[in-house]
């Protein structure tokens, strides 16, 4: 029966199997090229590490006295898969991963990380920064299994070194549950379409008193925006404002705000964003 099918169809065998060569041959570069639009180098931790234990692909810097360092931890939290351990148990200086990336000009990214924290306040994050720019953002990791909010930016015209970050720095008020760790199981940078509006370098968690900033970014929009936050079911903050396309900073004082899952809420003509954060209890850092 195959020899008068490939007869019917006026195909040779070898013919049929040089075609499923390259068929294959085609679905596995469609996979790899898939698997390369995250830009950074060993970004899940299964790369291996150097001589002195350091992921592959990245820097540790850790300041001068500090008692602290990055370890990966293979099955972890699953069998095949691995942790980057972030930890530092001084009360003062940092503990900084870094890894260089070469960017393409004038081009949108989308940069975030899947990890946790322990420390119950914000000084860990995970941070961008091109240098001779004023491309310079970071993002809060949470304290659970929460989603970590993207940091989005659009790479300079020229200038298209950068620099990505994973920090301990710091601790608040001498407080031991302050110093903590981080856990981060991918890192991710890669290109993303433009989109005809978008809030960026909007943290995860503020505290109940605290001055949110942000930015918001528009494509072609101008004219009046709301910016507000509601919280408990209410409205809590707002302000009111003028924007223009491209980046509009802005800043939303807090105050007294009820603690738990809130949501950052922005309408500018037609446009309508938002974005959940959690208040919680604490005092700014």
């Amino acid at each position: 029966m195959l020899p008068n099918c490939f007869n019917l169809l006026k195909i040779r065998p070898a013919q049929c199997l040089l075609q499923a060569i390259i068929f294959i041959c085609l679905c596995l570069s469609a996979q790899l090229l898939a698997q390369s639009d995250n830009l950074v180098q060993n970004h899940d931790f299964s790369g291996g590490t150097d001589n002195s234990g350091v992921p592959v692909g990245w820097r540790l810097s850790v300041s001068k006295g500090i008692q602290g360092g990055a370890v990966v931890l293979p099955d972890q939290p699953q069998p095949g898969r691995f942790t980057l351990h972030l930890f530092k148990n001084s009360p003062a200086g940092s503990v900084n991963l870094v890894q260089t990336v070469k960017l393409k000009p004038n081009t949108e990214y989308e940069y975030y990380v899947r990890g946790r924290r322990q420390a119950a306040y914000r000084w860990h994050y995970f941070g961008v920064r091109c240098p001779d720019t004023s491309i310079h953002k970071a993002g809060h990791l949470p304290h659970d299994d929460a989603p970590v909010a993207p940091l989005y930016f659009r790479s300079d015209t020229e200038k298209t070194l950068c620099y990505l970050t994973l920090a301990l720095w710091g601790r608040e008020e001498n407080k031991d549950d302050s110093i903590g760790e981080m856990w981060i199981e991918e890192v991710v940078l890669r290109e993303v379409s433009t989109p005809k509006a978008r809030i960026s370098a909007l943290g995860n968690y503020y505290f109940t008193d605290d001055e949110l900033s942000a930015t918001l970014w528009l494509q072609d929009y101008s004219g009046s925006a709301k910016i507000s936050l509601q919280a408990a079911n209410r409205q809590c903050a707002q302000l009111d404002c003028q924007v223009k396309p491209g980046n509009n900073p802005f800043i939303l004082s807090l105050r007294k705000i009820p603690a738990g899952p809130a949501e950052l809420i922005v309408t500018a003509g037609e446009i309508s964003l938002s974005q959940p954060i959690i208040i919680q209890e604490g005092i700014l850092p």
